[in-house]
């Protein structure tokens, strides 16, 4: 068994590669359903890029049920509060965790009032359009936010904020910092990517858009993903001339990597 989504992706993509993985068939089936009952989710839909065979084994309703009680508790506490059907044979079981992982960690909207969105006082909650109906904005020369993404799957994601900026005088300086930790935040790993000063005022004409921080972020399980986008100012550059008429937001993403 694996310790990790990485190591199990790696292990699979040779394996995929290898003319002789169907050596995989061989294995007894009731090994096989021990060994999928022990993968996560996203190590089962790795597991099953290995052949025709191993996809079809897990695509088992039933074991894609067992994933989501295990994965997912507390959605699924709430489907029997509603008194939604949770039946084996009337669900798409692989279809329902993919619809739970969506909602619980991919996701952070400025209009929903989750306190996984830090909001510092700079900021103002406000309206844009229809497709962007509750954002938060600032005027500021300077500011900061950040959003927390928590109960994550192993994997490696790219993280993604919807913004919109109004016209630039002149370039930028913005930097996107992501930290993944353990739940007790006390050992850390520090991603940072500063982008050069006129790559965003060439995006501040499109409206809203989708900037899609180029660091690829590796999580482990039981990991926490705090995210951080940041306009500051040196002493050389303190001008309000240099800034911005708003900075506009609306989501915040974590994106899984498909390679």
């Amino acid at each position: 068994m694996r310790n990790s989504f990485c190591g199990l992706y790696n292990f699979l993509k040779k394996e995929k590669s290898s003319k002789s993985n169907n050596y995989f068939n061989n294995i007894p089936q009731e090994i096989m359903i021990l060994i999928m009952l022990n993968l996560d989710g996203y190590d089962l839909i790795m597991f099953s890029m290995v052949n025709k065979s191993i996809r079809s084994q897990t695509q088992d309703n039933l074991l894609w049920r067992k994933i989501c009680f295990r994965e997912f508790p507390n959605d699924i506490i709430r489907m029997n509060y509603k008194r939604k059907d949770l039946s084996l044979n009337n669900n798409n079981w692989l279809n329902l965790w993919k619809e739970f992982d969506k909602k619980n960690s991919t996701v952070i909207f400025a209009e929903q009032p989750d306190l996984s969105l830090m909001i510092p006082p700079c900021w103002i909650r406000n309206e844009s359009d229809a497709l962007h109906p509750k954002i938060i904005k600032t005027t500021l020369p300077y500011f900061d936010v950040h959003a927390i993404f928590d109960t994550l799957m192993p994997g490696i994601y790219q993280i993604v904020w919807e913004i919109k900026i109004g016209p630039l005088k002149n370039g930028q300086n913005f930097k996107f910092i992501t930290k993944v930790s353990d739940q007790e935040w006390k050992k850390t790993i520090n991603y940072a990517y500063k982008p050069n000063p006129y790559e965003i005022e060439n995006l501040s004409t499109k409206g809203w858009f989708k900037f899609k921080v180029p660091n690829k972020i590796f999580v482990h399980k039981n990991s926490k993903v705090k995210t951080e986008l940041r306009r500051y100012t040196s002493l050389e550059e303190n001008e309000i001339s240099l800034w911005i008429k708003s900075m506009e937001l609306y989501s915040v993403q974590l994106v899984r990597c498909q390679k």
